[in-house]
């Protein structure tokens, strides 16, 4: 159970990492309503770095 505890918190830490919105997959956020190609195409990546969630974005 902590995994998956781990995992939600860390998709909780993207997502807010993450100012814009996606339709697919579905990630919307009603303060970002816009998609933002320009400053966001690539990957946000999510751990636990020294105990704490990291998030840390790489542009494609």
């Amino acid at each position: 159970m902590s995994n998956l505890i781990q995992v939600s918190e860390l998709l909780v830490h993207a997502a807010l990492f993450r100012e814009e919105s996606r339709m697919v997959p579905a990630h919307y956020r009603s303060d970002f309503p816009a998609r933002d190609d320009a400053r966001w195409l690539g990957y946000v990546i999510a751990s636990y770095f020294g105990g704490e969630p990291s998030v840390v974005f790489r542009k494609i």
